[in-house]
């Protein structure tokens, strides 16, 4: 009850009053990792991170018999050192996490999304293959690996753990969508492509991302008219994004539409010049426009 009441409180924003629920509940129950997470984050809420690195430091105290709880807590105090922009400090509570509990797959994930924020790819695939050892059984670490792996312009080791996510959990709806998008870009696998894309608008049927892969799937296959409906959709709500718009004036362009197709494109230029389809929509208007003035 003081728990639920302090979290009334945090979303007020009344956090000395949250504080003082928490204590309260704190203790009645010094193991409940729910009540010691908002005492952290409560802190953090009033710039108070010395106390937030005192509560982790007593909590490993508290835990010193309970592995899982005192490698949830090194955890915990990771996500405080990059709060306050200390990654190498977040890197040895992650290692101190995984040395309490090897088995605890949460340290893993956590490092290696660090490791990729960084930028650090070869170091963020450790990890997750770490995971994936203990347990081969998860669908996330493939899907971070596709992901990885298509940076790396690996694109055979993309498409490979984009599937094994698929094989794991069928309803994966981001791996379904990553892998339609590579399948429409890099292959002549368009049928499996727009199918894939499908699934993943069963789940997120007002995603434009997913709007967009399906229209790449359309334009591929040469259903223009498709692919100009679903960008069209996707920009109604995301109106000042590049990508899109230079998307359907492509798809304008196929369909023999080209002064709409310079619209789409100058629109898109107009938003951004530095996206990273830029250079291709600005040659393209180019060779639209000798082409309407000839």
């Amino acid at each position: 009850g003081y728990y639920r009441l302090a979290l009334l409180k945090s979303a007020l924003k009344k956090y000395k009053e949250e504080e003082d629920l928490l204590e309260k509940a704190f203790a009645i129950n010094n193991q409940l990792m729910d009540v010691f997470t908002l005492r952290v984050k409560n802190s953090l809420n009033q710039n108070n991170v010395k106390r937030a690195h005192e509560l982790c430091a007593k909590q490993i105290i508290i835990a010193k018999d309970n592995p899982r709880i005192q490698a949830t807590v090194h955890n915990l105090e990771a996500a405080v050192y990059i709060a306050t922009k200390e990654s190498d400090k977040a890197k040895i509570s992650y290692a101190k996490a995984i040395e309490t509990d090897p088995n605890y797959l949460v340290s893993y994930g956590s490092l290696a999304k660090l490791f990729f924020l960084e930028q650090k790819l070869d170091s963020a695939i450790e990890q997750y293959k770490t995971m994936l050892e203990k347990n081969p059984k998860l669908d996330t670490p493939h899907m971070m690996l596709g992901t990885i792996f298509e940076r790396k312009k690996d694109y055979a080791a993309a498409e490979e753990h984009y599937r094994k996510a698929l094989e794991i959990n069928p309803e994966f709806a981001a791996a379904a969508n990553s892998l339609s998008f590579h399948l429409a870009q890099r292959t002549d696998k368009y049928d499996e492509a727009l199918e894939l894309a499908q699934k993943a608008k069963e789940y997120y049927p007002e995603d434009p991302g997913v709007m967009d892969t399906i229209g790449f799937a359309y334009f591929k296959k040469g259903l223009h008219g498709n692919a100009v409906a679903e960008y069209t959709d996707a920009i109604k709500k995301l109106p000042n994004n590049p990508t899109l718009r230079y998307h359907l004036g492509l798809a304008f362009k196929a369909k023999g539409n080209l002064k709409r197709a310079m619209l789409e494109l100058s629109k898109a230029l107009e938003i951004s010049q530095n996206f990273p389809d830029a250079k291709k929509a600005r040659d393209e208007l180019e060779a639209l426009k000798l082409e309407v003035n000839n």
